[in-house]
Parts: C-alpha cells; sequence; structure tokens
C-alpha cells in the first residue's frame, strides 16, 4: 500500500498526511493521501485536514489482488492524489502557495507487499512467478514505483518517507499456510522481499542525487520487524507465531 504522511501548518491548521503499507495494500494521506482500509474523499476546504486514497488488496503492478476484487492501485491512487492537488490550488487561489503548501507535506509510501503475497507468490492466479526471477520481478516494481513518484514530484511533493516492505514471509498466514512447521518463516518471501527493498533503497539514494530541492528518506520496516520476531520480549510480546 502507498502511504503519504505530513505535518504543516497552513491557514493556522496542523495537516498530517500518512501512509502504509500492510497485507491488504492501500494508500492513503492525512494532508492529501492518508492510510486506511476504506476512504471517503473529502469536500472543499476540507481537503486542506487531509485525504484518504486507501484501497485493500492494491499493489504497484495494475493486476496485483484482482482475485480479491476491485481495488485502486498504485498509478490510481496517484491519479487520485493529482486530481486532488488541483483542487488545492483552487482552495488556495494561488499556485505558488499551493505549491509551497504541498512541498512541506511528507509523502510516506509503504507498498510493494501485495505485489508478493498477492501476485509473484501466487501461481494459481498469476503467472509473474514463472515469467520472473526475484531479481527481474524487484526491477520491474522499482520501474514502476520510480515513474510514479516521478508524477508526484511534477506534481509538487517534496518529502517523501518510503517505506521498505516487512519480513511477510513471517506473517502470520504465511506461517500458517507454507510455513514447514508452522513455525518457520518462508525465507523465499523473505528473501525476495530483501531484493526489493535493496533496490528501494538505491532509488531513494538516486533521487536525493537527482533531486536537490526535495528529500527522500526510507523507513527500515523490515529490520524493525524482524527485531520484534527476534527480541519479542522488548516490544511486550511473549509470542510471535500465533495469533
Amino acid at each position: 500500500m502507498l502511504v503519504l504522511t505530513r505535518t504543516i501548518e497552513s491557514r493556522a491548521a496542523k495537516v498530517k498526511i500518512s501512509a502504509q503499507e500492510t497485507t491488504p495494500g492501500h494508500a492513503a494521506s492525512s494532508c492529501l493521501l492518508a492510510s486506511s482500509m476504506t476512504s471517503k474523499p473529502r469536500r472543499g476546504e476540507d481537503i486542506l485536514r487531509g485525504e484518504n486514497y486507501a484501497s485493500a488488496a492494491a499493489g504497484i503492478r495494475e493486476e496485483t489482488g484482482r482475485q480479491l476484487g476491485g481495488r485502486i492501485t498504485f498509478a490510481g491512487q496517484v491519479a487520485n492524489h493529482v486530481n486532488t492537488v488541483s483542487q488545492v490550488v483552487n482552495i488556495l487561489r494561488d499556485e505558488n502557495e499551493a505549491a509551497n503548501y504541498l512541498s512541506k507535506c511528507i509523502y510516506s509510501i509503504g507498498l510493494g507487499s501485495n505485489d508478493y503475497l498477492n501476485n509473484y507468490f501466487m501461481p494459481l492466479y498469476y503467472s509473474t512467478g514463472s515469467q520472473y526471477s526475484p531479481d527481474s520481478f524487484a526491477n520491474d516494481l522499482i520501474n514502476r514505483y520510480t515513474e510514479q513518484l516521478r508524477i508526484m514530484y511534477r506534481n509538487g511533493a517534496r518529502k517523501f518517507a518510503l517505506i521498505v516492505i516487512g519480513a511477510i514471509g513471517c506473517s502470520l498466514n504465511e506461517l500458517a499456510q507454507n510455513s514447514r512447521d508452522g513455525r518457520t518463516c518462508d525465507e523465499r518471501i523473505n528473501s525476495a522481499n530483501r531484493i526489493f527493498n535493496s533496490k528501494l533503497v538505491s532509488l531513494v539514494d538516486r533521487f536525493n542525487q537527482n533531486t536537490p530541492d526535495a528529500k527522500f528518506t526510507y523507513i527500515n520496516a523490515y529490520g524493525i520487524f524482524q527485531d520484534m520476531v527476534t527480541n519479542p520480549s522488548r516490544y511486550g510480546f511473549r509470542v510471535t507465531n500465533a495469533g
């Protein structure tokens, strides 16, 4: 899922935008995109308080999650965001003020897990697992990801927080369905995720080099999740492999 996070002060109002990805992929923004399983678009100046474009099962690739029904892909979510940007310009009545407003947003984006769980590692519905090696599939996802970031940048986004994929091979669903003993993580999935994550970090570096007026950072959700599994007591847990 894609998530955008922003905390700013505009028109004496604080606005927060946040977005993140979970197994049911979706995108959201509290300044213009926010994380949630369902969403209702705001109207009028309420847009300046935040907007939500969440869509469960969404992925970076267009077909990801189609077996689960209707969803709004990453490209669709960004298209909705672009439409909202035009509304912000109309509300603020000045393109420069709108650009200044948007540049203060923090766009948090977390996508990719559904492209693995509800696409690449689901051969019953998708052929990508046989068409692509893990490395080439990650390259395809990164290329699509890059294009959407460019669109967002062209529409005023300047502060990005990109969330890498967590250790989804250790998710309860995967432990139940694909683990040898119901306790051991699926290393096939985690290994593929690490390839994507490594390329996402490189993407962040490239954007920082090529767009000096913007700031791209990444959030190591994989490492955070792994630390929770390895050291559960630090986080108040005793059991990490049962729901």
